[in-house]
């Protein structure tokens, strides 16, 4: 799920959900992006992990807390899904 630059995804492939912000290259309308923070994940579900302090240099509080929730709820569904299948 995507909100104007700020982004909930899951790629797989061994890593981590996360949180990016997308940015534009300066002079171009490329963009890149870097992790805001990810999501652990341990016997008793997902919690948050920040990278640093980037999650509160940039204002973007708004959007950020819509989509940490979003989140949450998408991983503690899937590890629901995962605990029900296995017992």
């Amino acid at each position: 799920m995507r909100i104007e630059n700020i982004e909930f995804r899951q790629l797989g492939n061994g890593r981590n959900p996360e949180i990016v912000q997308y940015n534009k290259k300066t002079n171009s309308e490329d963009e890149y992006c870097f992790t805001l923070l990810w999501w652990g994940k341990d016997k008793e579900g997902y919690a948050v992990e920040f990278i640093g302090n980037r999650p509160f240099e940039y204002d973007n509080t708004k959007l950020l807390w819509k989509l940490m929730w979003y989140g949450q709820r998408v991983l503690d569904a899937e590890f629901d899904l995962e605990f029900y299948k296995d017992n």
